[in-house]
């Protein structure tokens, strides 16, 4: 599957969380760099590329905590490969 940039990165920016424990959310604004996705000390994923994880089941939100966004293990997986 190709990706596209916004993807391949919304992916970093949700393995940086996992590896580091820092919370990941959506968001409304786009960034083009891990250290870009840091809104106000939190790291955020653009809206559409979290709904795109979503819907292939590559990541889950929970909207009662702020829209966290969190990889699941086959998105944990995929986003290993995806940023090589």
């Amino acid at each position: 599957m190709k990706l596209t940039n916004a993807r391949r990165h919304g992916l970093a920016v949700l393995l940086s969380g996992d590896r580091s424990g820092t919370p990941v959310y959506e968001s409304n604004v786009t960034c083009d760099s891990v250290d870009a996705a840091r809104t106000n000390g939190r790291l955020t994923v653009y809206w559409q590329t979290v709904r795109w994880l979503v819907e292939h089941g590559y990541a889950t939100v929970d909207r009662r905590a702020a829209n966290r966004v969190a990889l699941t293990a086959t998105g944990l997986d995929f986003a290993r490969q995806a940023t090589r």
